[in-house]
């Protein structure tokens, strides 16, 4: 049996009253620094869960353990800024016993199927089910806290707010030059306000960001050829489009409509429903859209074989990938879930806003990924 590598010194410092127990389940979870063993568990509760199920602790043992991290935690918090900007400004390179069989990001030529090298002759990749409490793609999936999409949701409310906001603000700007505009005494303006934001606040903040960013863009055309905006003639309008489209093959058609929405919705003086514009909402001829590539399974191979070679944050990272390619869903999505069950079998998560609408909304939905342990025997 191959031994562990160290702890970083100064997580060995953090560590070195905990019984032997403890120190192997965090060489099992290939920790190296205070980092990585803070980036793993997202609370004690989680940490202690899993603790428990790696082996038999007494009550005094399990909370030194929760001390001992709660201060890893604390001093990972000085650090982490220092660690962010070493690995996004070095290039990692995996450990040599890593790059026997090295991820190909070239697809094969010949096959699907890539085969181990030679060198790797003596191994064996072994998938089985396990305990979920010792699952190492789970310690990517801890991430993904039944805290953190009450958290994440409210954090898209306050950003949508801060944009529906900002479209009120260009509401006001234009004034009475929209058709949806009144004059009305300012005991009455909370209400209008209230309307013309209620589309808006049924929208994702990306997208009121996307067509915020699309009014700007006009604007800043218009000033610059001085051309007040809201007077601009369909020729002009014309204009910026085929300027536009100098961007690419949809870059046109995505601006028209953006725009047609701050006239159709919140009746901007904006003529771009003219018949001599139609032909901007259609993407370049000759485009065509082209699926990307599926992973092959001998890609997903050697995936396999490059994460069980890394350590430390590395590893979480490539945790994280393998995840990602289990799940077959969109990163965004992953962003939004949380783990709600684990099982020998699988993950259960839940995405909090799905893609498909139903009534206007995008409900949730859950999704799951195989509970695989990866043994290299």
């Amino acid at each position: 049996m191959t031994s562990c590598p160290p702890f970083a010194p100064r997580l060995s410092v953090l560590f070195e009253h905990l019984p032997r127990p403890v120190l192997q389940f965090w060489h099992f979870q290939k920790v190296e620094t205070e980092v990585d063993a803070a980036m793993m568990f997202t609370s004690s509760a989680d940490l202690l869960s899993a603790l428990e199920q790696h082996g038999q602790f007494s009550a005094e043992e399990l909370l030194d353990v929760a001390r001992a991290w709660e201060a890893v935690r604390l001093d990972a918090g000085m650090t982490i800024r220092a660690r962010t900007v070493t690995l996004v400004s070095e290039r990692i390179r995996p450990p040599a016993a890593a790059t026997k069989a090295a991820l190909r990001f070239a697809r094969p030529k010949s096959a699907a199927w890539v085969a181990p090298s030679s060198s790797d002759s003596g191994k064996r990749l072994r998938v089985a089910p396990v305990d979920a409490g010792i699952l190492p793609v789970v310690g990517s999936a801890q991430t993904l806290s039944a805290g953190r999409p009450v958290d994440a949701e409210q954090g898209e409310q306050d950003r949508l707010s801060i944009k529906a906001e900002a479209v009120w603000q260009a509401f006001l700007e234009v004034g009475s030059e929209g058709t949806l505009w009144e004059d009305l005494p300012d005991e009455h303006m909370l209400g209008l306000r209230t309307l013309i934001l209620r589309p808006v606040l049924r929208l994702q903040s990306k997208r009121v960001g996307a067509l915020l960013s699309s009014l700007r863009r006009w604007k800043v055309w218009c000033h610059e050829q001085k051309i007040d905006f809201t007077k601009a003639s369909v020729v002009q309008l014309g204009r910026f489009l085929n300027h536009v489209a100098e961007g690419g093959p949809t870059a046109a058609a995505a601006l028209h409509q953006q725009l047609a929405w701050w006239q159709g919705t919140l009746g901007f003086p904006i003529q771009i429903q003219a018949g001599l514009l139609a032909d901007f909402r259609l993407h370049t001829p000759g485009h065509s859209v082209v699926a990307a590539p599926a992973l092959e399974p001998g890609e997903f191979y050697q995936l396999l074989l490059l994460v069980m070679g890394l350590q430390g944050t590395v590893y979480q990272f490539g945790l994280l990938l393998i995840l990602v390619c289990l799940g077959c869903i969109r990163w965004e999505h992953i962003q939004r879930s949380v783990l709600v069950e684990a099982t020998p079998q699988f993950l259960l998560f839940r995405c909090w806003r799905g893609k498909r609408r139903q009534q206007g909304a995008r409900p949730p939905y859950e999704w799951a990924a195989p509970a695989v342990l990866l043994l290299c025997l």
